[in-house]
Parts: structure tokens; C-alpha cells; sequence
């Protein structure tokens, strides 16, 4: 019992002492009263004076446990300091401070938070695990969960990060830990430059630019979207591409990966088909004729990128009606070509260029304008070879105009002037001739003699005559050579 300066201690109602007198270590002032000195680290006390970490103070001890009066989850408490009154006098006491110092079961919380790898690449996914707890809460600023209330959920970086999760037992306790993921760069391209296929030629590219970020050397695969055929390299250029859809993937040195969208690679037709013919009508009068049949024009091919080509000329059947029905009449597959017309008329001269492939072409058609023939011409060869290879086998004439014609006689001599085959014959009569105003084929001699046997090589004589509907009699004469 102290003398008249002591405080009575009431925590929640609870006595817990009368406390006063100078304390033993503190006495800088003479009867300075009561002061406690400690601190508290891991549920153990230091530094203490004269006091006694039990759960009750008593004159210069002013440090009692008060656990035992205190119920679990508890955040606030009552606390009462009254004065003794001894001998009827009522004296004051002035407390200028005081420390409550408590412990609660999370003390003895202990937790923990892993993972199985700390370094990955942007797009992989790591598994984190935290211990210790019954609630669990992960928080990144710059990452995806399955489910973030897991104790070990999946999650998905997006850039390096700090993982922080928040765990609570079940005396409703809480810590955090963090987990730090180091996250690799993708080896993303500054640029993807696409050179089209030029029509025919398997000439396209994808050239891939700088990879600011990722670990050399890169790894370059290219598919083919449309034969699912891949092509994997070191080189960041792919050649010899055809019009198709791709796709681009890029591996570095830590396995990080990067896939484009779809890149497509576009086909150029730079084909242009041109010509000119001679004869060729004048500039300023494209519709004037290049002359009169019977006539051979030349056409020679000006056209750029293409290496295979097929001509037509076909006739305009009706010189109004551009547009009725045509006959081919003939197709070469040459550089230039040359076509000796017959007959007059329009017609139209068409050029198809194309390299390699038949639809990488261009086409150019012109109308030429050809004056008929309005006399007789007969065409007689200088040679011909009767060897059964059914090439030239007979001596055949070429008649232009034979409509024009009343009658034809062809006779063949040889060098002794004995005639070894002949041919009459009248327009009309029998149909031998027909009358038509184009070219006429007629053959006169096969190369046998009257008597069925083979001629012998040599040179032989022919004389020609013909008379015109007009009355207008005409002679030709020449030689033929008959080679086996």
C-alpha cells in the first residue's frame, strides 16, 4: 500500500494494481513517479527495469500482460487510473504518458510464397503457390490469372512483374509476400517488306527487318497457308514465293517466339503485248487497205515481259458487222510471224503474249483492210518429192481466182518431149474446180509414168494454159525437179 500517491489500474473493468513511488532506475527528479522502459520483437520483452511481465503492476512495476482480459479479434479495450485517497485528503497525480503493448496469435502466423521459375517468355504462363493461409489474394498490375483467390493459380505476365499475395488464416490474421517474374521480350520485327510475284515467275519475297528486342541468332519459319508447307532458316529473306497467303514465325536463342498475322504475297501481270505489220495502213487512216490480194504481210512483235506468244488472224465475215462470226485462219506460236492472203477482206490480227503461264498473259488485236483480187494467178512450185511421206508427194499448182477461170490445161513433159501427165479441166465441170475466189489447190502429177511406173529424178517440163470468162487466153511454161 503506497501513501497517498498511488493509482489504482483497471483494464476492461479488471483490476490490475495500485501503482506509484519513484522509480528505481528513472530518478532524475525526485519522485518523478512511475515509468516503464521496454520494447517488444518475436513475442519476447527487452530492456526491462524494475518491472515484471506478468499480468499485474504494483508500486514502481508498471507493465502487466493483459491478454487474459482481452478476447480474440478485440480491437478496442477500456482503461481506467484512479486516484488513492488516503486520510480523507484528495490529492492529483498528472500522468503524461503511457504504452500499451499487446501480442495476438498472428505472431506465430508464418507463410510462404514460391514459384517454380522466376525467368520466362511474354505469352508463357508460371505457376505461383503461397502456404499458410485459408483466403488467398494475388495482385500484379501486368498479369492474367485463372483465378487470382487460388493458393497456386496459373498466371500470365505481360512484361517483368512483382507478385503480391495477401494471405489470411483463419483467426482472421493477414501477410503479404511477393514473388518476382522476370519476363523476355517476343522477337517482334520493326518491319515486314513484301515484294509481289511478277506473273509466271517465282520471284516473290518477304524480307523480315531489325528485331529490337530478343537474344540472337533468330530462327525464321515461313508456311504456306494454303499447302501448309513450312520453310525454316537462319536468313531473314524468303525467296521464290508464289501468290499465297503465309504466316511468319521467329524463335530466338531462349526460345521466345513471336507469329505474324497472315502476310500475303500479291502477283504482278506485267505483261504488254504490242505489234506493228507491214505494209501497215497510214496513222491517220488506220481503215485504208494494205493493198490487193493476192499479198504477204509481215507482222513483227514489240511486246515486253514475255517469252511465249500465239498469233490468229481470223476474217471478219461481214465488213459492216464487225462484230458477226469470224474463221480462224491461221495460229503460229512464234516471235513474229508473216501470212500471205489469198483473198481480200477485213481482218482481225490478235497477238497473245503470256510468260510461262497461259493466264499471265496480254492480248492486242488490230483490223487490217485487204482490196480483193480481181484477176487470175496461178502458183506453180519448182520442186516436189513423190516419196510417200505425204509431204509434197505431188505437183500441185495454186490457182488465185478461179472463179475468173472458163478452163485450165496443164501438160508435164520430160527432157525427150514424151508427156508423163497432164490435167484439163473446165470451171464447174464435175466440181474439179470450184468456184470460189480464194487460193485453189489442183494436182496434175503424182510422179509416175502412163505406164504406172515411177518417175526418175530429173528435171521435167510443164506448159499452163487457161482461159478467162473475159476470153483472155494465157500460156505459162517452166521446169519442175522430182527428187525422191
Amino acid at each position: 500500500m503506497l501513501s497517498i500517491d498511488g493509482s489504482n489500474v483497471f483494464f476492461n473493468s479488471n483490476f490490475v494494481g495500485l501503482i506509484g513511488g519513484t522509480d528505481n532506475v528513472n530518478s532524475l527528479w525526485s519522485g518523478a513517479g512511475v515509468k516503464g522502459h521496454f520494447y517488444y520483437q518475436n513475442n519476447t520483452l527487452f530492456g526491462l527495469d524494475d518491472d515484471l511481465p506478468n499480468n499485474s503492476m504494483a508500486a514502481t512495476d508498471a507493465l502487466s500482460d493483459v491478454s487474459s482480459y482481452i478476447s480474440n479479434g478485440i480491437t478496442s479495450y477500456d482503461f481506467n487510473l484512479v486516484w488513492q485517497d488516503v486520510n480523507a485528503l484528495r490529492r492529483y497525480n498528472i500522468y503524461t504518458s503511457f504504452i500499451l503493448s499487446y501480442s495476438t496469435p498472428c505472431d506465430t502466423f508464418t507463410t510462404t510464397a514460391t514459384t517454380n521459375i522466376d525467368t520466362l517468355c511474354k505469352g508463357e504462363s508460371v505457376q505461383l503457390n503461397a502456404t499458410g493461409g485459408v483466403q488467398y489474394s494475388w495482385l500484379s498490375p501486368f498479369s492474367t490469372f485463372n483465378d487470382s483467390t487460388l493458393a497456386n493459380p496459373i498466371a500470365t505476365p505481360s512484361q517483368t512483374t512483382t507478385y503480391i499475395v495477401t494471405i489470411k488464416n483463419d483467426s482472421g490474421c493477414v501477410k503479404t509476400e511477393h514473388i518476382k517474374i522476370w519476363v523476355r521480350p517476343e522477337p517482334i520485327p520493326d518491319t515486314i517488306i513484301i515484294a509481289p510475284q511478277i506473273c509466271g515467275n517465282a520471284n516473290g519475297s518477304i524480307t523480315v527487318g531489325t528485331i529490337p528486342q530478343g537474344t540472337l541468332p533468330f530462327t525464321y519459319t515461313l508456311t504456306n497457308l494454303q499447302t501448309s508447307t513450312a520453310v525454316t532458316q537462319t536468313n531473314n529473306v524468303f525467296n521464290q514465293l508464289s501468290i499465297f497467303n503465309y504466316q511468319l514465325s521467329i524463335i530466338d536463342a531462349n526460345g521466345c517466339s513471336w507469329q505474324s498475322d497472315t502476310l500475303f504475297v500479291p502477283q504482278i501481270n506485267n505483261i504488254t503485248a504490242s505489234f506493228y505489220n507491214a505494209p501497215q495502213a497510214p496513222f491517220s487512216n488506220p481503215n485504208q487497205s494494205l493493198g490487193k490480194a493476192p499479198m504477204e504481210v509481215s507482222f513483227f512483235n514489240t511486246s515486253q515481259n514475255a517469252n511465249m506468244f500465239e498469233w490468229t488472224i481470223a476474217e471478219i465475215a461481214s465488213y459492216l458487222a464487225m462484230t458477226g462470226p469470224k474463221d480462224t485462219l491461221i495460229q503460229h506460236s512464234t516471235f513474229n510471224t508473216q501470212h500471205f492472203f489469198t483473198e481480200g477482206g477485213t481482218f482481225e490480227v490478235c497477238l497473245i503474249a503470256y510468260n510461262n503461264l497461259p493466264q499471265c498473259a496480254d492480248t492486242v488485236c488490230k483490223t487490217i483492210f485487204i482490196d480483193a483480187n480481181e484477176n487470175v494467178s496461178v502458183f506453180i512450185p519448182n520442186v516436189f518429192t513423190p516419196n510417200g511421206d505425204n509431204e509434197n508427194d505431188n505437183f500441185v499448182i495454186q490457182v488465185l481466182g478461179a472463179n475468173l477461170l472458163e478452163s485450165l490445161e496443164v501438160e508435164v513433159f520430160n527432157r525427150w518431149g514424151q508427156e508423163v501427165g497432164s490435167r484439163k479441166l473446165e470451171v464447174g465441170s464435175l466440181g474439179e474446180i470450184p468456184v470460189f475466189s480464194g487460193m485453189t489447190e489442183v494436182v496434175i502429177w503424182d510422179g509416175t509414168t502412163t505406164s504406172g511406173k515411177k518417175a526418175s529424178e530429173g528435171t521435167y517440163f510443164y506448159v499452163v494454159n487457161y482461159t478467162t470468162k473475159q476470153g483472155e487466153t494465157v500460156t505459162e511454161k517452166g521446169t519442175v525437179t522430182l527428187l525422191r
